[in-house]
């Protein structure tokens, strides 16, 4: 996950041990209802079931200037032919009710 230049991207590899491959990475600035190049300051993944080779959902969140804080999905698929994918359609970005911190 990497926030940069006001756009946020979301990437997968391959990591089994000694076969790390490259990073394919997906923009997600042009998603609808992201929150604005210019007030995103943090950003960070939610991936609770990694591990079982299954396609599975991958939530983004990101964090503004403001404090607010804002979620799209997309579907991983570890055991994509020809190596893991990384499926975010045009999911739109909403906002998240999140406690103070």
């Amino acid at each position: 996950m990497v926030s940069n230049g006001g756009q946020t991207y979301v990437g997968i590899r391959t990591d089994t041990g000694d076969a790390t491959g490259p990073f394919t990475w997906t923009n997600l600035t042009s998603h609808p209802g992201y929150p604005g190049r210019n007030v995103v300051c943090s950003a960070s993944i939610n991936e609770t079931n990694a591990f079982t080779g299954q396609p599975h959902p991958v939530r983004i969140n990101v964090l503004t200037t403001g404090g607010q804080v804002y979620e799209t999905t997309c579907t991983a698929n570890p055991s994509a032919p020809g190596g893991p994918s990384l499926d975010c359609g045009n999911n739109p970005w909403v906002p998240v009710v999140s406690p103070e911190p």
